[in-house]
């Protein structure tokens, strides 16, 4: 007689590089992103899961609808966990392309092609940014931007809730800290207008399984006098942040997912 098995639950993580990225990287293997920690969490609790992270540095919310089909209608995840807006609100003015190509770290080798990515478009790049950080102030351009990120993630929710209606969590986007908030001085403001409009697209919404999660709780576990710790690069969670991030995670979904049927364990 065969031993029944439970079907596994399956997350889907989606965001830009605060999803996939740690700060600083270069650590052991143990230094994973709060997705990964979130599957090792609920493993160790007994609860059979997949956790697929679909993260990308420097993806605009407006294309995650890009591979909607494979990552939702095709997989049908029980959680989908979505971290929007932070790119959109970081740089007013640089384009995607001269921040991608200056900051990728998947390039082949070569010395022109060195030459050409560090120097050339990470120079250009840092000018830009300079500019930038003179001129940024609110305006009516930045608000259009953020107000399409949230109109954008109220129609994802809606698209998604239609594939078995999963439990969608809304992930705080973080202020910066350190250099990063002084060469962004518009960013912190635009953050918290962010959260804010997310916070209240999750209650609007009128349905228990799309909720805003908050996670500037978990900074009191570390030492308040050093926030440097929590994200020593500016701007991404450091891998103790990171391994809190996925515990929270993994309490909220081992909860919900005992309420329901087709995840019981046998």
């Amino acid at each position: 007689m065969s031993i029944p098995m439970p079907l596994p639950m399956r997350v889907l993580v989606k965001g830009q590089s605060t999803v996939v990225w740690t700060s600083m990287m270069g650590g052991p293997r143990s230094d994973m992103v709060f997705a990964r920690v979130m599957e090792q969490e609920l493993l160790a609790r007994g609860r059979s899961v997949e956790v697929r992270n679909t993260g990308e540095p420097a993806l605009p919310t407006r294309a995650y609808f890009k591979t909607w089909n494979q990552d939702v209608a095709a997989w049908s995840p029980d959680i989908v966990i979505l971290h929007v807006g932070h790119y959109e609100a970081v740089h007013p003015i640089l384009p995607r392309w001269l921040e991608r190509g200056a900051n990728t770290v998947s390039r082949r080798s070569g010395r022109l092609r060195h030459l050409y990515y560090r120097r050339l478009l990470r120079g250009i790049a840092r000018g830009v940014i300079i500019v930038q950080r003179a001129i940024d102030r609110p305006s009516i351009r930045l608000k259009l931007r953020m107000r399409r990120v949230v109109a954008d993630t109220a129609a994802y929710i809606k698209q998604t809730q239609q594939v078995g209606n999963p439990l969608i969590l809304l992930l705080e986007v973080n202020s910066p800290s350190g250099k990063t908030r002084d060469w962004f001085p518009g960013l912190t403001t635009r953050l918290q207008t962010l959260n804010a409009d997310l916070r209240n697209l999750a209650g609007a919404s009128g349905h228990k399984d799309v909720r805003f999660v908050e996670v500037t709780d978990l900074m009191d576990k570390f030492t308040p006098s050093d926030p440097e710790h929590l994200w020593a690069d500016g701007s991404h969670y450091s891998p103790a942040f990171h391994r809190a991030v996925g515990e929270k995670f993994a309490t909220i979904a081992d909860e919900w997912a005992r309420s329901q049927s087709h995840l019981a364990q046998p």
